[in-house]
Protein backbone atom coordinates (compact mmCIF):
# COMPACT_ATOMS: atom_id res chain seq x y z
CA UNK A 1 0.00 0.00 0.00
CA UNK A 2 1.31 3.55 -0.89
CA UNK A 3 2.06 6.40 1.53
CA UNK A 4 -1.39 7.23 3.64
CA UNK A 5 -1.38 10.23 5.54
CA UNK A 6 -4.14 12.24 6.87
CA UNK A 7 -4.44 15.75 5.75
CA UNK A 8 -7.73 16.55 7.92
CA UNK A 9 -7.64 17.87 11.40
CA UNK A 10 -8.19 15.10 14.14
CA UNK A 11 -10.76 17.72 15.98
CA UNK A 12 -14.13 15.63 16.44
CA UNK A 13 -15.53 17.24 13.07
CA UNK A 14 -15.84 15.13 9.86
CA UNK A 15 -14.27 15.69 6.72
CA UNK A 16 -14.70 15.12 3.60
CA UNK A 17 -14.15 16.76 0.01
CA UNK A 18 -16.93 15.59 -2.18
CA UNK A 19 -17.50 13.92 -5.48
CA UNK A 20 -14.34 12.48 -7.56
CA UNK A 21 -14.55 14.75 -10.71
CA UNK A 22 -13.09 17.97 -9.09
CA UNK A 23 -9.59 18.42 -7.68
CA UNK A 24 -9.26 19.87 -4.09
CA UNK A 25 -5.46 21.28 -4.47
CA UNK A 26 -5.40 24.60 -5.97
CA UNK A 27 -3.14 25.64 -8.91
CA UNK A 28 0.25 25.91 -6.55
CA UNK A 29 -0.46 22.70 -5.03
CA UNK A 30 0.21 24.36 -1.78
CA UNK A 31 -3.70 24.86 -0.25
CA UNK A 32 -6.08 22.12 -0.61
CA UNK A 33 -10.05 21.85 0.07
CA UNK A 34 -12.54 20.00 2.35
CA UNK A 35 -15.74 20.11 3.95
CA UNK A 36 -15.98 19.63 8.03
CA UNK A 37 -19.14 19.24 10.13
CA UNK A 38 -20.51 18.47 13.25
CA UNK A 39 -23.23 16.63 11.80
CA UNK A 40 -24.45 12.90 12.97
CA UNK A 41 -22.69 10.03 10.62
CA UNK A 42 -26.48 7.97 10.46
CA UNK A 43 -28.29 10.64 8.90
CA UNK A 44 -29.13 12.54 5.87
CA UNK A 45 -27.83 16.34 6.40
CA UNK A 46 -30.72 18.73 6.87
CA UNK A 47 -31.37 22.75 6.11
CA UNK A 48 -29.75 23.56 9.59
CA UNK A 49 -26.80 21.25 9.70
CA UNK A 50 -23.73 23.52 8.63
CA UNK A 51 -20.84 22.50 7.26
CA UNK A 52 -17.37 24.38 7.07
CA UNK A 53 -15.43 25.30 4.02
CA UNK A 54 -12.15 24.30 5.15
CA UNK A 55 -8.64 25.27 3.91
CA UNK A 56 -5.64 23.31 4.90
CA UNK A 57 -1.78 23.70 4.24
CA UNK A 58 -1.00 21.06 1.85
CA UNK A 59 2.79 20.81 3.71
CA UNK A 60 2.56 22.05 7.38
CA UNK A 61 -1.30 20.58 7.31
CA UNK A 62 -2.67 23.85 9.41
CA UNK A 63 -6.19 24.80 8.86
CA UNK A 64 -8.81 27.01 8.79
CA UNK A 65 -12.68 27.86 8.32
CA UNK A 66 -12.60 30.67 5.77
CA UNK A 67 -17.00 29.80 5.47
CA UNK A 68 -19.66 28.26 6.47
CA UNK A 69 -23.07 26.40 3.79
CA UNK A 70 -26.34 24.90 4.90
CA UNK A 71 -26.11 23.49 1.34
CA UNK A 72 -24.27 20.02 1.31
CA UNK A 73 -25.26 16.84 1.33
CA UNK A 74 -22.74 13.69 2.08
CA UNK A 75 -22.10 12.58 -1.79
CA UNK A 76 -21.28 16.00 -3.56
CA UNK A 77 -20.54 18.59 -0.51
CA UNK A 78 -21.35 21.62 -1.83
CA UNK A 79 -19.70 21.49 -5.38
CA UNK A 80 -16.88 22.97 -3.37
CA UNK A 81 -14.08 24.16 -5.74
CA UNK A 82 -11.54 26.51 -6.95
CA UNK A 83 -12.39 28.75 -9.83
CA UNK A 84 -10.17 28.58 -12.98
CA UNK A 85 -6.40 29.22 -12.07
CA UNK A 86 -7.21 31.64 -9.28
CA UNK A 87 -7.41 31.50 -5.46
CA UNK A 88 -11.03 32.00 -5.46
CA UNK A 89 -13.49 29.30 -4.29
CA UNK A 90 -16.93 28.89 -5.13
CA UNK A 91 -19.45 26.59 -3.24
CA UNK A 92 -23.72 26.33 -3.10
CA UNK A 93 -25.20 27.34 0.04
CA UNK A 94 -28.45 29.28 1.60
CA UNK A 95 -29.36 32.67 1.88
CA UNK A 96 -32.77 33.68 2.94
CA UNK A 97 -33.98 30.30 2.08
CA UNK A 98 -33.51 30.47 -1.37
CA UNK A 99 -30.24 28.04 -2.72
CA UNK A 100 -27.40 30.01 -3.94
CA UNK A 101 -23.93 30.13 -5.15
CA UNK A 102 -21.14 31.79 -2.99
CA UNK A 103 -17.63 32.88 -4.30
CA UNK A 104 -14.88 34.15 -1.45
CA UNK A 105 -11.35 34.18 -1.14
CA UNK A 106 -8.88 31.91 0.73
CA UNK A 107 -9.37 34.35 3.89
CA UNK A 108 -13.12 33.88 3.78
CA UNK A 109 -13.83 37.33 2.14
CA UNK A 110 -17.04 37.34 -0.06
CA UNK A 111 -17.10 38.19 -3.28
CA UNK A 112 -19.70 37.42 -4.87
CA UNK A 113 -23.13 35.59 -4.39
CA UNK A 114 -25.19 33.99 -7.58
CA UNK A 115 -28.76 33.47 -7.47
CA UNK A 116 -28.78 30.07 -8.17
CA UNK A 117 -26.65 26.91 -7.12
CA UNK A 118 -24.11 25.43 -9.67
CA UNK A 119 -22.72 22.05 -9.98
CA UNK A 120 -19.77 22.64 -12.69
CA UNK A 121 -17.28 25.36 -13.29
CA UNK A 122 -15.57 25.96 -16.53
CA UNK A 123 -11.92 25.56 -16.58
CA UNK A 124 -11.30 29.54 -17.28
CA UNK A 125 -13.75 30.22 -14.34
CA UNK A 126 -16.05 32.87 -16.43
CA UNK A 127 -19.33 30.50 -16.56
CA UNK A 128 -20.77 27.71 -14.58
CA UNK A 129 -23.14 25.29 -15.55
CA UNK A 130 -26.17 24.14 -13.02
CA UNK A 131 -29.35 21.52 -13.05
CA UNK A 132 -32.10 20.97 -11.39
CA UNK A 133 -31.30 19.42 -8.05
CA UNK A 134 -34.61 19.29 -6.98
CA UNK A 135 -35.45 16.77 -9.40
CA UNK A 136 -31.75 14.72 -7.94
CA UNK A 137 -33.86 15.09 -4.79
CA UNK A 138 -36.91 13.91 -5.49
CA UNK A 139 -35.18 10.99 -7.41
CA UNK A 140 -32.17 9.70 -5.38
CA UNK A 141 -32.61 11.73 -1.98
CA UNK A 142 -29.43 12.88 -0.49
CA UNK A 143 -27.82 13.54 -3.52
CA UNK A 144 -29.66 17.14 -4.34
CA UNK A 145 -30.66 20.10 -1.90
CA UNK A 146 -34.07 20.26 -0.48
CA UNK A 147 -35.64 23.52 -1.06
CA UNK A 148 -34.18 23.94 -4.34
CA UNK A 149 -35.93 25.39 -7.37
CA UNK A 150 -37.23 23.60 -10.65
CA UNK A 151 -35.20 24.49 -13.75
CA UNK A 152 -36.24 24.32 -17.24
CA UNK A 153 -32.92 21.74 -18.09
CA UNK A 154 -29.35 22.56 -17.99
CA UNK A 155 -28.44 26.15 -17.13
CA UNK A 156 -25.01 28.01 -17.70
CA UNK A 157 -24.68 31.44 -15.84
CA UNK A 158 -22.15 34.09 -15.78
CA UNK A 159 -19.84 34.21 -13.21
CA UNK A 160 -19.37 37.73 -13.77
CA UNK A 161 -23.14 39.25 -14.32
CA UNK A 162 -25.19 36.41 -12.49
CA UNK A 163 -27.54 36.00 -15.90
CA UNK A 164 -28.33 32.34 -16.27
CA UNK A 165 -30.04 30.55 -19.55
CA UNK A 166 -31.26 27.33 -20.66
CA UNK A 167 -28.72 25.49 -22.99
CA UNK A 168 -30.17 22.54 -22.85
CA UNK A 169 -33.97 21.90 -21.62
CA UNK A 170 -35.42 18.89 -20.89
CA UNK A 171 -37.80 18.93 -23.29
CA UNK A 172 -35.20 18.17 -26.15
CA UNK A 173 -33.64 15.73 -23.75
CA UNK A 174 -37.13 13.03 -23.05
CA UNK A 175 -40.23 12.67 -21.60
CA UNK A 176 -41.64 11.29 -17.90
CA UNK A 177 -39.59 11.34 -14.83
CA UNK A 178 -36.28 12.64 -15.97
CA UNK A 179 -33.00 14.56 -14.40
CA UNK A 180 -29.61 15.51 -15.24
CA UNK A 181 -26.95 15.23 -12.95
CA UNK A 182 -22.96 14.64 -13.21
CA UNK A 183 -22.10 17.22 -15.59
CA UNK A 184 -18.43 18.65 -16.24
CA UNK A 185 -16.61 19.95 -18.84
CA UNK A 186 -13.22 18.35 -20.84
CA UNK A 187 -10.10 19.51 -19.88
CA UNK A 188 -9.73 22.37 -22.14
CA UNK A 189 -13.61 23.48 -21.75
CA UNK A 190 -14.27 23.05 -25.35
CA UNK A 191 -17.45 20.88 -24.50
CA UNK A 192 -19.10 19.29 -21.74
CA UNK A 193 -20.95 15.88 -20.79
CA UNK A 194 -23.88 14.85 -18.69
CA UNK A 195 -25.66 11.69 -17.47
CA UNK A 196 -29.13 11.96 -18.85
CA UNK A 197 -31.53 9.70 -16.69
CA UNK A 198 -34.99 8.56 -16.62
CA UNK A 199 -36.93 6.42 -14.45
CA UNK A 200 -38.83 3.21 -15.45
CA UNK A 201 -41.46 0.75 -14.65
CA UNK A 202 -40.21 -1.70 -12.10
CA UNK A 203 -37.65 1.24 -10.42
CA UNK A 204 -35.09 0.74 -13.36
CA UNK A 205 -33.28 4.04 -13.85
CA UNK A 206 -31.90 4.11 -17.73
CA UNK A 207 -28.79 6.16 -18.17
CA UNK A 208 -27.39 7.90 -21.16
CA UNK A 209 -24.07 9.39 -21.89
CA UNK A 210 -24.42 12.59 -23.85
CA UNK A 211 -22.03 15.69 -24.44
CA UNK A 212 -22.54 18.53 -25.94
CA UNK A 213 -20.81 22.12 -27.09
CA UNK A 214 -20.53 25.17 -24.16
CA UNK A 215 -24.10 26.67 -25.56
CA UNK A 216 -25.51 23.39 -25.51
CA UNK A 217 -25.65 22.79 -29.37
CA UNK A 218 -23.82 19.68 -31.39
CA UNK A 219 -25.32 17.61 -28.91
CA UNK A 220 -24.53 13.63 -29.23
CA UNK A 221 -25.27 10.80 -27.52
CA UNK A 222 -22.39 8.87 -26.78
CA UNK A 223 -23.96 5.78 -24.70
CA UNK A 224 -27.35 5.10 -25.07
CA UNK A 225 -28.19 1.22 -23.52
CA UNK A 226 -29.29 1.52 -20.06
CA UNK A 227 -26.21 2.13 -18.59
CA UNK A 228 -24.34 4.68 -18.51
CA UNK A 229 -22.23 5.50 -14.65
CA UNK A 230 -19.42 7.00 -13.82
CA UNK A 231 -17.77 8.54 -16.39
CA UNK A 232 -14.44 10.86 -16.72
CA UNK A 233 -12.37 12.82 -19.66
CA UNK A 234 -9.65 11.10 -20.49
CA UNK A 235 -8.24 14.24 -22.75
CA UNK A 236 -10.63 16.36 -25.08
CA UNK A 237 -12.04 13.92 -27.59
CA UNK A 238 -12.14 10.35 -25.38
CA UNK A 239 -14.22 9.29 -22.81
CA UNK A 240 -13.93 6.67 -19.95
CA UNK A 241 -17.09 5.12 -18.33
CA UNK A 242 -18.73 2.61 -16.67
CA UNK A 243 -21.58 1.92 -19.01
CA UNK A 244 -23.09 -1.46 -21.14
CA UNK A 245 -21.78 -2.86 -24.51
CA UNK A 246 -24.72 -3.58 -26.67
CA UNK A 247 -26.50 -6.79 -25.93
CA UNK A 248 -30.10 -8.35 -25.98
CA UNK A 249 -30.29 -6.69 -22.46
CA UNK A 250 -29.81 -3.08 -23.33
CA UNK A 251 -32.28 -3.74 -26.55
CA UNK A 252 -34.97 -4.95 -25.01
CA UNK A 253 -34.74 -1.91 -22.37
CA UNK A 254 -34.16 0.50 -25.09
CA UNK A 255 -37.34 -0.63 -26.70
CA UNK A 256 -38.94 -1.00 -23.11
CA UNK A 257 -39.25 -4.94 -23.74
CA UNK A 258 -37.54 -6.08 -20.53
CA UNK A 259 -40.81 -7.88 -19.50
CA UNK A 260 -42.24 -7.45 -15.44
CA UNK A 261 -41.52 -11.11 -14.43
CA UNK A 262 -37.43 -10.07 -15.88
CA UNK A 263 -36.98 -7.47 -13.68
CA UNK A 264 -36.49 -9.34 -10.61
CA UNK A 265 -33.82 -11.56 -12.17
CA UNK A 266 -32.69 -8.09 -13.56
CA UNK A 267 -31.51 -6.70 -10.12
CA UNK A 268 -30.22 -10.21 -9.23
CA UNK A 269 -28.12 -9.87 -11.96
CA UNK A 270 -27.12 -6.17 -11.33
CA UNK A 271 -25.78 -6.88 -7.44
CA UNK A 272 -23.87 -10.42 -8.80
CA UNK A 273 -19.95 -9.72 -9.23
CA UNK A 274 -18.26 -8.49 -12.27
CA UNK A 275 -17.54 -11.78 -14.02
CA UNK A 276 -20.74 -12.82 -14.09
CA UNK A 277 -22.68 -9.13 -14.12
CA UNK A 278 -20.70 -8.69 -17.17
CA UNK A 279 -21.20 -11.74 -19.35
CA UNK A 280 -24.44 -11.46 -18.62
CA UNK A 281 -25.56 -7.19 -19.16
CA UNK A 282 -22.19 -6.76 -20.92
CA UNK A 283 -21.25 -3.91 -17.83
CA UNK A 284 -17.87 -2.84 -17.59
CA UNK A 285 -14.98 0.30 -18.51
CA UNK A 286 -15.18 1.99 -21.95
CA UNK A 287 -13.30 4.02 -23.71
CA UNK A 288 -15.64 6.22 -26.43
CA UNK A 289 -14.14 9.02 -28.43
CA UNK A 290 -16.41 12.25 -28.58
CA UNK A 291 -18.16 11.34 -31.48
CA UNK A 292 -21.24 10.34 -33.49
CA UNK A 293 -21.17 6.20 -33.76
CA UNK A 294 -17.73 6.13 -32.22
CA UNK A 295 -16.62 2.51 -31.58
CA UNK A 296 -16.64 1.16 -27.94
CA UNK A 297 -12.90 -0.07 -26.56
CA UNK A 298 -12.84 -1.97 -23.35
CA UNK A 299 -10.71 -1.04 -20.66
CA UNK A 300 -9.70 -3.68 -18.07
CA UNK A 301 -11.72 -5.90 -19.10
CA UNK A 302 -10.96 -8.72 -16.95
CA UNK A 303 -9.55 -6.44 -14.43
CA UNK A 304 -11.11 -4.22 -13.73
CA UNK A 305 -14.99 -5.84 -12.84
CA UNK A 306 -16.44 -3.37 -10.50
CA UNK A 307 -18.15 -0.09 -10.88
CA UNK A 308 -16.59 2.84 -9.27
CA UNK A 309 -15.46 6.59 -9.75
CA UNK A 310 -12.93 6.48 -11.86
CA UNK A 311 -10.29 9.17 -13.35
CA UNK A 312 -7.21 9.90 -15.71
CA UNK A 313 -3.64 10.94 -14.75
CA UNK A 314 -2.86 14.73 -16.08
CA UNK A 315 -0.52 12.91 -18.14
CA UNK A 316 -3.20 10.35 -19.55
CA UNK A 317 -1.34 7.60 -18.70
CA UNK A 318 -3.27 6.16 -15.77
CA UNK A 319 -6.67 5.50 -14.83
CA UNK A 320 -7.18 5.80 -11.21
CA UNK A 321 -10.51 3.84 -9.56
CA UNK A 322 -11.93 2.48 -6.30
CA UNK A 323 -14.44 -0.11 -6.16
CA UNK A 324 -17.78 0.09 -3.91
CA UNK A 325 -18.22 -2.26 -0.34
CA UNK A 326 -18.31 -5.97 -0.51
CA UNK A 327 -19.36 -8.37 2.15
CA UNK A 328 -16.40 -7.52 3.95
CA UNK A 329 -17.28 -3.53 4.02
CA UNK A 330 -14.09 -2.79 2.12
CA UNK A 331 -13.12 -0.22 -0.45
CA UNK A 332 -10.21 -0.53 -2.92
CA UNK A 333 -8.38 1.36 -4.60
CA UNK A 334 -6.98 0.85 -8.00
CA UNK A 335 -4.16 2.38 -10.28
CA UNK A 336 -4.37 0.83 -13.88
CA UNK A 337 -2.05 2.09 -16.57
CA UNK A 338 -3.79 1.96 -19.90
CA UNK A 339 -0.94 1.54 -21.89
CA UNK A 340 -0.36 -2.17 -21.32
CA UNK A 341 -2.82 -2.68 -18.65
CA UNK A 342 -0.70 -3.10 -15.40
CA UNK A 343 -2.72 -2.83 -12.21
CA UNK A 344 -1.64 -1.63 -8.38
CA UNK A 345 -3.73 -1.93 -5.56
CA UNK A 346 -2.80 0.91 -3.80
CA UNK A 347 -5.33 1.04 -0.60
CA UNK A 348 -7.59 -1.24 0.85
CA UNK A 349 -10.19 0.68 3.37
CA UNK A 350 -12.71 -0.73 6.09
CA UNK A 351 -15.97 1.27 4.74
CA UNK A 352 -17.95 1.62 8.04
CA UNK A 353 -17.33 4.03 10.69
CA UNK A 354 -17.60 1.36 13.89
CA UNK A 355 -18.75 -2.18 13.62
CA UNK A 356 -22.11 -0.89 14.80
CA UNK A 357 -23.12 0.34 11.50
CA UNK A 358 -23.18 -3.48 10.46
CA UNK A 359 -26.37 -4.06 12.20
CA UNK A 360 -27.48 -1.39 9.15
CA UNK A 361 -26.77 -4.02 5.92
CA UNK A 362 -28.15 -1.23 3.84
CA UNK A 363 -25.90 1.98 5.05
CA UNK A 364 -22.66 0.80 2.43
CA UNK A 365 -25.27 1.24 -0.06
CA UNK A 366 -27.16 4.66 1.53
CA UNK A 367 -26.36 8.25 0.56
CA UNK A 368 -25.27 8.33 4.24
CA UNK A 369 -21.94 6.15 3.04
CA UNK A 370 -18.75 7.42 2.66
CA UNK A 371 -17.49 6.70 -0.85
CA UNK A 372 -13.31 7.38 -1.63
CA UNK A 373 -13.86 9.58 -4.69
CA UNK A 374 -9.89 9.58 -5.73
CA UNK A 375 -9.20 12.80 -7.22
CA UNK A 376 -5.68 13.53 -8.40
CA UNK A 377 -3.18 16.21 -7.31
CA UNK A 378 -2.71 18.64 -10.58
CA UNK A 379 1.40 16.78 -11.59
CA UNK A 380 -0.59 13.30 -11.06
CA UNK A 381 1.73 12.10 -8.30
CA UNK A 382 -0.51 12.32 -5.20
CA UNK A 383 -4.61 10.91 -4.59
CA UNK A 384 -6.52 12.16 -2.48
CA UNK A 385 -9.63 10.39 -0.94
CA UNK A 386 -12.27 10.44 1.69
CA UNK A 387 -12.41 7.54 4.26
CA UNK A 388 -14.44 6.46 7.41
CA UNK A 389 -11.64 3.42 8.25
CA UNK A 390 -10.61 5.39 11.20
CA UNK A 391 -14.00 5.67 12.55
CA UNK A 392 -14.43 8.81 11.42
CA UNK A 393 -14.78 11.03 8.08
CA UNK A 394 -11.53 11.92 7.09
CA UNK A 395 -9.33 13.18 4.40
CA UNK A 396 -6.66 11.31 3.42
CA UNK A 397 -3.62 11.98 0.79
CA UNK A 398 -1.67 9.14 -0.95
CA UNK A 399 1.82 9.46 -2.40
CA UNK A 400 1.27 7.37 -5.57
CA UNK A 401 4.47 8.99 -7.22
CA UNK A 402 6.87 5.60 -7.24
CA UNK A 403 4.33 4.01 -8.91
CA UNK A 404 3.79 6.05 -11.51
CA UNK A 405 7.39 6.86 -12.04
CA UNK A 406 8.11 2.63 -12.28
Amino acid sequence: MSNVKRVSPADGKQYFFGYYDVCPWNKEGTHLLMHGTNAPLDRLPEKRDVAYITLIDAHTLDSKDIAETTAWNWQVGSRLQWIGGSNRVIFNDRRDGKLVARICDTEGKEMQVLDSPFTAVHPVGNYALSVDFSRIQEMRRGYGYDGAEREEGIMRINLASGEKQCIVPFTVLGEGKQWVNFVTFNPNGTRFAFLHRTMREGGRMYERLVTANTDGSDMRILLDTGMASHFAWKNDETIIVWGRRPGIVSRMEKRRRLLKLMVPVYHRIKGKLGAVRRSILQDGYLEIADAPGAPLRDVGRDILTENGHGTVSPDEKWFLTDTYAGKTHERELFLYRLADGYVSEIGKFYSLPDKQYTKNEHWDDSAMRCDLHPRWNRSGTEVCIDSVHEGMRGVYVLDVGDIIRT
